[in-house]
């Protein structure tokens, strides 16, 4: 590994995250003075080869930094907690526009309409206890599990 902007400087983080350096071109400096420079002293670190780090960001949050094999693992309990605040983002709007239904199915004396809504908001509620979050054993696994009362799935 010749070539700085072909490399990439992975660190365990004080979280236990993974924490990815690019080396910025014509800084001037070597491999061994960038390390120095953006490495702590005493923490876990490797070199590695641009391809060893995921193009896909999704669950970046989640990524760990694997030394014994010089590459970036997925952490899937944290990516699953990150894949179920994509859902708890997803139906906040739905929910609000739910609660408006349901006020108005209220104001009209309407009990049917007004249990239909509720029926609806527990099933935005419980899309987070979907099985397949559970189930998931990658992060592409994990992308697929997206109950269509959210509507499209924007991690397809």
């Amino acid at each position: 590994m010749n070539d700085l902007h072909l490399q990439r400087i992975l660190i365990t983080n004080d979280s236990g995250g993974c924490s990815v350096v690019v080396p910025a071109p014509n800084t001037g400096l070597t491999l061994e003075q960038l390390i120095v420079k953006v490495v702590p002293h005493g923490t876990t670190y490797s070199v590695v080869e641009v391809g060893a780090v995921p193009s896909d960001r999704t669950y970046r949050n989640a990524w760990r930094h694997d030394a014994a094999n010089l590459s970036v693992g997925v952490d899937m309990p944290a990516a699953r907690e990150i894949h179920k605040n994509f859902m708890r983002a997803a139906r906040t709007p739905l929910l609000t526009d739910l609660d408006v239904q349901y006020a108005k199915a209220d104001e009209a004396g309407n009990p049917g309409l007004k249990a239909q809504v509720a029926a609806k908001k527990q099933q935005l509620r419980d899309v987070t206890a979907d099985a397949g979050i559970a189930d998931a054993q990658t992060p592409a696994d994990l992308k697929a599990v997206w109950p269509t009362i959210l509507g499209p799935n924007p991690l397809a």
